[in-house]
């Protein structure tokens, strides 16, 4: 990946407060894992963190940590969106 690229996203992230993390609809285990990897790294950094999948995480994978914390509406507005 392009170096800079990354030295851009992060500085950018380290300007913002609130991060609205979400992926395609009908995500796979993939993206919910990349989604709550990055959601919980991001608010281990202090950030105010949204998950977002429309269709919820299917049960299947909630049991993984983090998944009751995945939202399906934008509940509060946000600086800064990844989406996955």
């Amino acid at each position: 990946m392009d170096e800079t690229i990354l030295q851009t996203t992060s500085q950018r992230l380290n300007t913002v407060q609130s991060v609205l993390v979400m992926s395609h609809v009908r995500a796979d285990g993939d993206a919910i894992g990349s989604l709550l990897g990055i959601g919980m790294a991001l608010s281990q950094a202090g950030k105010t963190v949204q998950m977002l999948l429309v269709d919820g995480v299917p049960q299947a994978f909630q049991h993984l940590p983090g998944s009751k914390l995945v939202q399906r509406k934008v509940k509060q507005s946000f600086d800064f969106s990844v989406v996955l």
